[in-house]
């Protein structure tokens, strides 16, 4: 699971954790190929605390979509909200279906970003 982290007081840093696709809500996102929002995340019943534990924080709020390579479904790109020491509440606690649009849109954005890169690459660019 590679994590960028926005909103830190030290700014945006990259991270690594290990995440069960066995179980899960972002597991459940790649196997049924469907969209996850929900306010309450750590009430949710399905949910896996195995990033939660690695990173010492407690994610409230997640919304995942499916991310597709060359027309490929190859992962899933999730935005979560957490409680930890290091980071200040937000502004504004949940997601709503238009932050899913725009996740949507950026898994798209991305994935199209990483197609061209790799056809220049291919042609010798």
């Amino acid at each position: 699971v590679p994590i960028l982290d926005t909103a830190g007081p030290e700014g945006g840093f990259e991270m690594r954790a290990a995440q069960s696709l066995s179980r899960g809500i972002v597991s459940r996102v790649y196997k049924e190929n469907t969209t996850f929002l929900e306010s309450g995340f750590w009430r949710a019943r399905e949910r896996s605390p195995e990033v939660d534990a690695v990173l010492q924080q407690v994610t409230q709020n997640e919304m995942c979509v499916p991310f597709y390579l060359a027309g490929r479904l190859l992962g899933v790109m999730s935005a979560v909200q957490v409680t930890d020491r290091k980071h200040a509440a937000p502004k504004r606690w949940g997601f709503d279906a238009q932050d899913l649009a725009v996740l949507g849109v950026a898994a798209e954005s991305v994935a199209q970003a990483m197609e061209r890169a790799w056809l220049a690459q291919r042609a010798g660019n």
